[in-house]
């Protein structure tokens, strides 16, 4: 089912090279939301996440990634 509401909203998902992550990305996918990732850098399980999903590598605990 396409969100048809707003059209215009992007989640940001934490943890998203994980098991729930990847699963909720491919939920947001399927219903037509835009995503984008925060891993943590060189984190292998990227590949887990789908393919229409923006990657933004960092740690939420450097403040300067978080920019």
């Amino acid at each position: 089912m396409m969100n048809t509401a707003n059209t215009n909203t992007v989640y940001l998902l934490t943890g998203a090279a994980g098991f729930l992550g990847s699963n909720i990305c491919r939920q947001l996918i399927e219903r037509g939301d835009s995503v984008r990732a925060f891993v943590l850098n060189n984190d292998q399980a990227v590949k887990y996440i789908p393919e229409d999903v923006e990657i933004f590598e960092g740690n939420l605990c450097s403040p300067e990634d978080c920019m």
